[in-house]
């Protein structure tokens, strides 16, 4: 009997693909065009170029000078998209690589070799020619599916330590992610203000994903950062309604607050956590939404002003369940009654 099914099969090709073909089929990304607009482009939400700084200029000139020198490189994985016009190819895996080879032949950097700066106009005919036609080995995927993407990433990165952020970016084109991305997209501008920060950034999406789960489901023991207990819902299409209502009321919420109010940009960012206020303000305004944005802006306006936080603390977002926000709303109850509240958590802001 085979072991292989026919359904989660790949259909993948093992190629070389000289460093000329893959520069010139890809274009740098741009404000407008994030993707990139070439034969060879990111996926949607791409983890941000971190070959930056000093220590990313040495990694990048390391690996010019690997494929000058003929040293092994990784395989580039793509996944071939065929687009109605063209073939185009999404950069699954390498994206640095790519990159850094279409910047060199842009001369947007240099080698350093003794005391001289090397661009890739100063090569020699014969190294350019050696530059240009060096091959690297290239897997295409053909078409595979956002399960299988998502699949694939986790594989190839499973001995490395990933992050709840990048299992959601692993699974970014599910329902869930992907309702959440457009819900995030929507709402970033207004929001930059209130939390110092661009609510779309890749590593504060299981915060926003949990959130949105919750409202979506209107239960707030879902809002968690825990990608395991996300899995379940990843098939899940969002409640849009219930969702916009629930990022109006956030909004209500730290704009009384702002004018009330302030704190230091750097802490800003903190309050889109999450486990630190909004599970439990949404959990409260689930069940009573009027009452809930005015309690919530008294304690809100005393924790910025004070940093007194011991009637919301609580250990990590990722083990947030509904006993605990109950606990928690318990307490700020208690507190906005007149009664002293001791912290019965640890106080955790990690996830």
């Amino acid at each position: 009997m085979s072991v292989i099914d026919p359904a989660r099969d790949l259909n993948t090709l093992s190629n070389v693909w000289t460093v000329s073909r893959l520069a010139s089929y890809y274009e740098l990304p741009t404000e407008e065009v994030p993707c990139g607009s070439g034969r060879l482009y990111l996926p949607k939400h791409q983890r941000l170029w971190s070959w930056k700084n000093k220590k990313g200029l040495a990694k990048q000139r390391s690996f010019i000078d690997s494929i000058l020198h003929n040293y092994p490189i990784p395989a580039i994985i793509l996944n071939r998209i065929d687009d109605g016009s063209r073939e185009r190819w999404q950069i699954y895996d390498g994206r640095h690589r790519v990159e850094t080879l279409r910047r060199y032949k842009n001369n947007d950097f240099s080698l350093t070799v003794g005391e001289t700066e090397v661009f890739y106009k100063d090569l020699s005919p014969s190294d350019r020619s050696c530059f240009d036609q060096r091959t690297i080995p290239t897997i295409i995927m053909d078409s595979a599916s956002p399960a299988q993407l998502a699949e694939v990433f986790m594989r190839l990165n499973a001995g490395k330590s990933l992050s709840q952020a990048d299992y959601c970016h692993a699974n970014q084109d599910t329902p869930l992610v992907s309702g959440t991305l457009r819900i995030l997209e929507a709402n970033k501008e207004r929001f930059r203000s209130l939390f110092g920060t661009d609510i779309t950034r890749r590593d504060s999406m299981p915060d926003w994903v949990g959130l949105c789960l919750g409202l979506s489901t209107q239960n707030a023991g879902n809002m968690t950062t825990s990608f395991e207990r996300h899995q379940a819902y990843l098939d899940l299409e969002l409640d849009l309604e219930k969702v916009r209502d629930g990022f109006d009321a956030l909004f209500t919420l730290y704009t009384e607050v702002e004018a009330l109010t302030t704190t230091m940009p750097r802490d800003l960012k903190r309050y889109e956590r999450v486990g630190f206020i909004n599970a439990f303000f949404l959990a409260d305004w689930l069940l009573d939404p009027v009452s809930a944005i005015q309690n919530w802006i008294t304690v809100v306006t005393h924790i910025r002003t004070t940093g007194d936080r011991s009637m919301v603390s609580i250990g990590g977002a990722q083990n947030l369940t509904t006993a605990k926000i109950d606990a928690v709303l318990t307490k700020v109850h208690g507190w906005l009654a007149g009664e002293l509240v001791d912290s019965d958590y640890e106080d955790s802001e990690e996830d």
